[in-house]
């Protein structure tokens, strides 16, 4: 037997022996145990019930409201209890990454290039501070290949979107999905 594994097979455990193994911390530890269970299935129902909530939040706010006040042609009402309802329509926009290519130069192509953005990500660890400063001496210094990816920044598009469609202009949609949504908000 080495002098490593003598070491090993002596080394005294008892330190761990003494923890209190007592029927009261037992019983203790036992109802701990039944109450976490009965809490985690509490959060669990309360969960689904939130979800179940905020779904029928959305489609009265996003779809029986405004339907609603769009067929009577109101934006906005306050009820006989004072609760006052009005109409919020936002416009959402994306390029899907099929499309990203066709959808980017079509943006340049019509002048609006300036809110493509490119991206170059590279990660180092905290140790290995020395190599990532020599690579970004390099890529200073020498055009190097690396990935790139250009994209539009989703609040850009969508307010670039906003922009065009308030003054008229046009979208190509077969390239950059477009859409309304109107919300109810009560206030």
């Amino acid at each position: 037997m080495s002098d490593n594994q003598s070491e090993v097979s002596t080394y005294d455990y008892s330190q761990y022996e003494n923890q209190s193994t007592s029927e009261d911390a037992m019983a203790e530890l036992s109802r701990l145990a039944t109450r976490m269970a009965q809490e985690a299935q509490r959060v669990d129902r309360l969960e689904k019930e939130l979800k179940e909530a905020q779904k029928a939040f959305r489609d009265t706010s996003e779809g029986a409201i405004p339907s609603l006040m769009d067929t009577i042609h109101i934006a906005d009402f306050t009820t006989t209890s004072g609760v006052k309802i009005k109409i919020r329509e936002t416009i959402h926009a994306s390029i899907t990454k099929e499309k990203s290519q066709a959808a980017l130069a079509w943006i340049e192509a019509n002048g609006y290039g300036a809110m493509i953005k490119n991206q170059f990500t590279v990660s180092y660890p905290t140790d290995q501070s020395e190599i990532a400063e020599a690579l970004k001496k390099y890529l200073e210094e020498n055009r190097a290949n690396y990935k790139q990816k250009e994209s539009v920044h989703h609040s850009t598009l969508r307010a670039w979107a906003r922009e065009l469609l308030e003054e008229g202009k046009e979208i190509p949609l077969d390239l950059i999905s477009v859409y309304r949504k109107r919300i109810a908000k009560v206030s």
